[in-house]
């Protein structure tokens, strides 16, 4: 197997993003975080991506209807030309690409033509979903994101010196044999939280 395939580029580059506290939600019974507000300019657009951490057990029509609440509260505090509301299980995962999916708010669907609108103009606001099921019964635990994560970590460090076939799979073989070493796994077990992670 190719693992060089293992590697999540992050969806969005963070540009500058909005630091602030996480701050945790309950609405309709429904627990949600907003662990990240990241704004990725547009020229003077506002284009602005909430990151968020949804409890196990929330579904997609659940994470539906967070992405709304958002949605209207943004409009509130935080006027925007496009938003898009992106989930995960776990806050250590953020840069790794969106764990269940995202859903953006942008004239037109498009997020290129958030310059095409005025900042606070939701006339032309359309959904686009890319939202999945999350299969909880498959959920990664604390520990596996953390081999994820370092795995990830240790991979990337090392593709960064090479770029012939046969170094990238001693590469890949060294970072693999590192993390199996360094939290007492097999191949398996390691290929498995890979294979979850997917799901």
């Amino acid at each position: 197997m190719f693992k060089s395939a293992k590697i999540i580029l992050m969806i969005f580059i963070i540009i500058p993003a909005l630091f602030l506290p996480a701050k945790s939600y309950c609405d309709n019974n429904l627990q949600y975080t907003i662990i990240s507000i990241d704004n990725s300019p547009q020229g003077k657009a506002r284009r602005f991506i909430y990151h968020v951490v949804i409890n196990p057990g929330t579904t997609k029509k659940d994470m539906e209807q967070i992405a709304l609440w958002i949605l209207a509260q943004a409009k509130k505090e935080n006027p925007f030309n496009a938003l898009a509301v992106g989930f995960y299980d776990y806050p250590k995962l953020l840069g790794y690409g969106f764990r269940f999916g995202k859903i953006e708010f942008a004239p037109n669907g498009k997020w290129t033509d958030a310059d095409k609108v005025k900042i606070g103009d939701y006339s032309k606001l359309k959904a686009v979903n890319s939202l999945r099921e999350p299969d909880w019964e498959n959920a990664l635990t604390k520990q596996e994101v953390d081999i994820y994560v370092k795995h990830n970590k240790l991979l990337n460090s090392l593709l960064e010196k090479v770029s012939e076939y046969d170094e990238i799979k001693k590469a890949e073989k060294e970072a693999d044999e590192t993390i199996i070493k360094k939290y007492k796994i097999t191949q398996e077990e390691l290929d498995s939280i890979y294979s979850r992670y997917n799901k």
